[in-house]
């Protein structure tokens, strides 16, 4: 050790004036303060490789992550740019396969905007190091619509109650006797029938005709929420009519 000489007051340096691209086996040189004497440099060559800085343009692809909430999907995306420049060494810059942009959407249940950085990603799908981004940050434009299915099942009549003596049900017939439901795919995918709220038979003497409102299940909605019964009876040992739900 010299007193009074610090690490800063040696520089080491590589003379690459004449290099041009590739690989090369380099020797160190340095620089001392005056009164020193260069005795030995170790190492004192170093390999390194030169590469041209590039450029090129790629498009973002926006990805997503987290959960919506149930029934809620992604519509429509835009972003401010389509296209992100990268620069650095040409070799990185070749290695690098796609940019991507994660948007969160955990929970989210209306349109919203972010701001979100753009990542290089390599064949491997690791982050590609030692590039840079212009820009280096996309605001993207998230549309969120309802994820609604629809379908047409049949409708199906809850009796209850009991016909007076002598007494019996002949037909019994909705008008509509189908009608379209729609709601999140899952519950809808759950239903082959909607079933009317129960029809009580107790005091029924004649034909009749009554309103009577569907049982729709939680998220679930209908084209029409009531409909009409036709309840037709007659006495005991009169032909029925075959026509029943």
């Amino acid at each position: 050790l010299i007193y009074g000489l610090r690490p800063q007051d040696v520089k080491a340096y590589l003379d690459l004036k004449n290099a041009t691209e590739g690989k090369y086996t380099a020797q160190v040189s340095a620089t001392l303060p005056n009164g020193l004497e260069l005795l030995e440099i170790t190492p004192d060559t170093v390999t390194i490789t030169l590469d041209p800085i590039s450029s090129k343009k790629l498009p973002v692809e926006i990805r997503f992550t987290g959960s919506l909430p149930t029934g809620m999907v992604v519509g429509k995306v835009t972003a401010d740019t389509d296209l992100v420049t990268i620069q650095g060494p040409r070799s990185l810059i070749n290695a690098v396969d796609r940019l991507i942009a994660t948007v969160d959407v955990d929970g989210q249940t209306t349109d919203f905007t972010a701001s979100v950085p753009v990542t290089p990603l390599n064949k491997e799908s690791k982050k590609q190091e030692g590039v840079l981004l212009n820009p280096s940050n996309v605001t993207v434009n998230m549309n969120l619509v309802q994820n609604v299915t629809k379908k047409t099942v049949d409708i199906k009549t809850i009796l209850s109650g009991e016909l007076g003596p002598g007494l019996v049900l002949k037909s019994i017939t909705s008008e509509p006797d189908k009608v379209e439901i729609s709601g999140d795919p899952k519950e809808v995918g759950k239903i082959d029938a909607v079933y009317t709220e129960p029809v009580n038979l107790s005091g029924v003497d004649k034909n009749v005709n009554r309103e009577v409102k569907l049982q729709l299940g939680e998220n679930i909605t209908a084209s029409r929420s009531s409909i009409l019964l036709h309840i037709e009876v007659g006495r005991s040992g009169e032909p029925v009519k075959p026509k029943l739900p």
